[in-house]
């Protein structure tokens, strides 16, 4: 089952687009989708219904909903692993509401994981007031991926055959911004589409990952339709 949320009240309008984000790839896979009403006045309301969501694949939408969607994740399977794909470690300061910029500091401050069950893939942009709080996560640089992918898939793979349940978060600005232009907060020197697809292909073989979400795609910034059509075949190889 395919569900999309289209919410983007988390996004600090970096990305003002990114709740069509999961209309247009329904459109490109030709598929159904669910849409759940989602409060769009009032964001700890929509946090809440996002929150007792039922589903495996969730496409954004910002990356907030992730918060709500590991949330419900917790009360189902304890002890879980959580694998983050993103250029940012998303561990600001927290903001009043949950955002794309603290969502995952919030998940930990609140004793929803604990650090050492989170692996952070393909980070570049770490923000100054995240450096402190970042110690003692599981870490792989992107640059560290560039210079050698069979270490560094090596020892993500290590971190996921702890867990027998896993859930799997997709931020779309991992990707170079020249293969992924469809995002509000892009950072250069990202994966290249193949080695993105290539990881993904891997990943999809494990069968712990119980929960996906793929998220911060934004129409309104695509180039040709590049975001949306690699969004719709990272889905394909997932389902």
């Amino acid at each position: 089952m395919l569900i999309g949320i289209k919410y983007e009240n988390g996004c600090l309008k970096r990305n003002i687009g990114c709740r069509l984000g999961s209309i247009e790839i329904a459109k490109c896979l030709n598929e159904k989708f669910i849409f759940p009403e989602i409060d769009k006045n009032n964001c700890e309301n929509a946090l809440k219904q996002i929150e007792v969501l039922k589903g495996k694949i969730f496409v954004g939408g910002d990356h907030s909903v992730s918060y709500s969607l590991v949330k419900g994740f917790s009360k189902r399977f304890k002890n879980f692993g959580l694998v983050i794909f993103d250029a940012h470690p998303d561990c600001c300061e927290p903001f009043k509401t949950v955002t794309h910029e603290d969502w995952l500091r919030k998940l930990i401050q609140e004793k929803i994981i604990k650090k050492e069950n989170v692996l952070l893939f393909g980070i570049r942009d770490i923000d100054k007031t995240e450096v402190e709080f970042l110690k003692g996560m599981n870490i792989i640089k992107c640059e560290e991926i560039l210079n050698d992918k069979e270490i560094a898939l090596k020892q993500f793979f290590d971190f996921i055959v702890k867990f027998k349940n896993v859930y799997l978060s997709l931020d779309i600005d991992i990707i170079d911004p020249m293969d992924a232009p469809g995002t509000g907060c892009k950072v250069k020197k990202g994966l290249k589409r193949e080695m993105f697809l290539e990881i993904i292909k891997k990943i999809s073989k494990f069968k712990s990952i119980k929960r996906i979400d793929l998220v911060e795609v934004n129409p309104k910034l695509d180039v040709n339709g590049k975001t949306i059509k690699l969004g719709c075949e990272v889905i394909k190889l997932l389902k």
